[in-house]
């Protein structure tokens, strides 16, 4: 309401320094109309020559200040003076031209995805660096790739279905004859309980085979009677050593953090555009493998 009032003031004093109506008469008034229009201008050319107190730059402020000023004006007419909303035509243009030539002086930081040529890097990484939590992370990320997995999703999968899976599950035949597919299963999917899958293309290299690359896990670091697919690990003198318990897993925070290690370690580290290294888009997170920070990280990443 404080900022609402705030913005009815500016309108208000428009109005009577020119003794024209404050509040819109009930029906359309075109003249009424015509005298607002010249507020909308007068916002408009304020908004785009803003002046800095401090160092008296001029910069356009952001459309949704600009937006502002007439959503707080109908806000206080139809809730405090129950008078009808003031929508002219040349308002909604001003509101499109405003956002299209001022959009706003921060660059938008999008969360650039992993893409294949960051899965080739890690498959040459695992061909030459014999470290066991090099080939785990390339393996879990290669598998979470193909399966648009996010790190909610690889932490519940159904891993004794998966095993057994011959390509003709409960959840219907192969799709392809010839088996060029398989299914990753999950126990809940989205936060969603109940068994779910994901299709998984079968690769001729099968270095980047995401159902080799779980099989591989599996055999490998013993999980075959696991909980979870991810075992622990620890960080000794700068290196990570896997935890050879089957009945202990891998919690969120200490794979994101050796999941990055890896992808420096394979080249994938290179910023983003328009960002640097202390940027929060600039690191890579488990939120289906992407650089960027989750929208709601504490509820769907940690979970």
């Amino acid at each position: 309401m404080s900022n609402a009032l705030n913005h009815f003031v500016k309108w208000k004093n428009f109005a009577e320094q020119r003794q024209w109506l404050v509040l819109p008469p009930e029906e359309d008034d075109p003249i009424f109309d015509a005298r607002f229009d010249m507020f909308v201008i007068d916002q408009y050319n304020k908004h785009k020559n803003k002046t800095l107190k401090k160092s008296g730059k001029k910069r356009p402020n952001k459309p949704e200040a600009f937006k502002a000023v007439f959503s707080g004006i109908n806000n206080i007419a139809s809730s405090l003076f129950d008078s009808r909303r003031i929508q002219t035509p040349l308002l909604k243009k001003a509101k499109k031209s405003y956002s299209r030539l001022y959009p706003g002086s921060t660059i938008k930081k999008k969360a650039a995805p992993l893409e294949f040529y960051h899965v080739q890097n890690l498959a040459n990484l695992a061909s030459v660096n014999q470290e066991p939590f090099v080939h785990l992370v390339v393996n879990v990320i290669i598998m979470a790739w193909f399966a648009a997995g996010r790190w909610a999703c690889i932490n519940n999968i159904d891993i004794a279905k998966t095993i057994s899976d011959d390509g003709t599950g409960m959840l219907g035949p192969n799709p392809d004859p010839s088996g060029k597919f398989s299914y990753l299963y999950f126990k809940e999917r989205k936060h969603r309980p109940g068994t779910s899958c994901s299709v998984l293309p079968t690769m001729d290299d099968l270095a980047i085979d995401p159902r080799q690359c779980f099989l591989r896990v599996i055999d490998t670091f013993d999980r075959k009677q696991s909980e979870k697919l991810i075992p622990a690990c620890n960080k000794k003198r700068g290196v990570w050593i896997v935890d050879p318990d089957p009945n202990k897993s891998c919690p969120y925070g200490q794979f994101l953090k050796m999941f990055r290690d890896v992808m420096k370690l394979a080249g994938n580290d290179i910023c983003v555009s328009h960002c640097d290294d202390t940027t929060p888009s600039a690191k890579w997170t488990l939120h289906c493998d992407r650089r960027g920070p989750c929208q709601d990280s504490a509820r769907c990443c940690r979970r």
